[in-house]
């Protein structure tokens, strides 16, 4: 207890000051939502980003969502119909999220910021500039310079007429026409979210006092730890001396290992306070499970020791499923809402490319790619289309009678232990073997008929020319 206030062990291990810590309060301002002109507190998040980074196993698990996430390419897909899906190769759209959002980001940094912001802080805000209704560049906003105000119907509360949003020190209100938003874990129809800073906050502070601890341990600690004995009374200064000889010539990591020599009857009995007799290092094995739990991300790819996985590939299943692929949608729906045309909706949908997260060694990407082809999921060229190969003529699909080609172009079918091409609109035989001979002996009929009735008509003639000669 100091000054009638009780002290608890974490105290004596920060530095920082009663004014730091009232400074840092006044610097986390929190985002207000504004409904009917009454102001709602939105809970602001205790950490910041910086802070959260700092801790090695949630820096490993953020890192490693985004920078899979920056990577992947965005691509537009039509539906057409009967329910056929094809892909959108030259819309300028595509140009604008992969390759030049705006005139400073590349697609990567775009995509970052995208990911980072919806992984810790549950929002995202992009600002779209427009000339009518084409899009002149998308830029990322930070969260917390965000001010959303709710404008809700007078009878019906839970009706919202209009939302108005504010950048900071921005004299401009924008709708919601402007702004590409991403929201995860909304308790407020999409306008906020919460991410892992706001959901994770003990686990987070419990990372920060452990990383403290350490280096506390570390800049303070030596292996002489304890308590110095002396059977006399000593004065003030003397005890000063005696603490401060001490801890000159044995405290720090330096002084490791250094023997203490004693004088005049002082005496030492040692404490220990080493990390794995504190159980510090159980513990931070702990949260970093903890951690990896709370970004949803597989221990074992933070931490090889915990790998439970059979194989690379099921692991990276198991982080595309889990890890991954919420937030794509998010974007992805994001996208498709504040991009498309009203006209496009319902027809047109952005998509993440994720192949590249389950990529494994050529030979496995080659055998996946002949067994899509042998079951007749992918084309020739549509395989050779995912090795970046350019196509070659007369694409077919491969069907499963011993070896049918389908072509989509001539909607033909060509079996070539059959030698026969069928169809597939009208399932009528066009060429093979057998018709080819019936209509060769349909042809020879027929040249027999014409010949015979010439020959016919030519005896029938010379008849004639007999009886003329007679008669004269």
């Amino acid at each position: 207890m100091i000054g009638g206030e009780i002290l608890s062990f974490w105290d004596f291990l920060t530095d920082e000051t009663e004014d730091e810590k009232r400074a840092t309060k006044q610097k986390l301002k929190p985002m207000n939502l504004m409904v009917n002109g009454f102001s709602s507190g939105v809970e602001n998040n205790k950490f910041t980003v910086e802070q959260v980074l700092s801790i090695p196993s949630a820096k490993a698990c953020c890192d490693i969502i985004v920078n899979s996430i920056k990577t992947l390419p965005i691509e537009l897909y039509e539906i057409k119909s009967e329910g056929v899906i094809e892909r959108v190769l030259n819309d300028y759209r595509l140009n604008l999220l992969n390759d030049k959002p705006n005139i400073i980001a590349t697609g990567n940094d775009f995509k970052e910021k995208l990911a980072r912001d919806i992984l810790l802080h549950g929002n995202a805000y992009v600002e779209v500039v427009k000339d009518k209704n084409t899009i002149k560049g998308v830029w990322n906003v930070d969260p917390t310079k965000i001010t959303i105000r709710k404008l809700a119907n007078k009878q019906n509360p839970i009706l919202i007429e209009d939302v108005i949003i504010n950048i900071s020190g921005s004299s401009i209100n924008f709708s919601l026409e402007d702004f590409i938003i991403c929201t995860n874990n909304s308790e407020d129809n999409g306008l906020t979210g919460k991410g892992v800073i706001a959901r994770g906050g003990k686990t987070i502070e419990l990372a920060l006092n452990e990383i403290e601890l350490s280096k506390n341990l570390m800049k303070n600690g030596s292996v002489l730890n304890g308590i110095i004995y002396y059977d006399k009374a000593l004065s003030q200064e003397a005890k000063i001396n005696l603490k401060n000889g001490w801890n000159k010539l044995y405290s720090g990591s330096d002084s490791a290992g250094k023997t203490a020599i004693l004088e005049n009857g002082l005496k030492y009995d040692k404490l220990s306070y080493s990390p794995n007799e504190l159980g510090l290092t159980a513990s931070r094995s702990k949260t970093t499970s903890d951690m990896c739990n709370l970004f949803n991300v597989p221990e074992q790819m933070i931490e090889a020791s915990a790998n439970t996985y059979g194989s690379v590939e099921s692991m990276s299943i198991r982080f595309l499923q889990y890890s991954v692929s919420p937030i794509l949608a998010i974007i992805e729906s994001s996208l498709n809402r504040s991009l498309l045309l009203e006209k496009e909706k319902g027809s047109f949908f952005f998509k993440f490319n994720t192949d590249d997260i389950i990529k494994t060694t050529q030979a496995e990407r080659y055998q996946t790619l002949k067994m899509g082809i042998d079951g007749g999921i992918l084309s020739q060229n549509e395989a050779r289309l995912k090795e970046n190969l350019p196509p070659v003529p007369d694409d077919f699909i491969k069907l499963s009678l011993g070896a049918v080609m389908y072509y989509p172009d001539k909607r033909q079918l060509f079996v070539p232990n059959m030698s026969t091409v069928f169809s597939s609109d009208s399932n009528e035989i066009i060429s093979s073997p057998e018709l080819a001979k019936e209509k060769l002996l349909n042809k020879d009929i027929n040249t027999l008929s014409e010949n015979n009735k010439k020959l016919k008509q030519n005896e029938g003639e010379d008849k004639e020319n007999e009886k003329l000669n007679v008669d004269d």
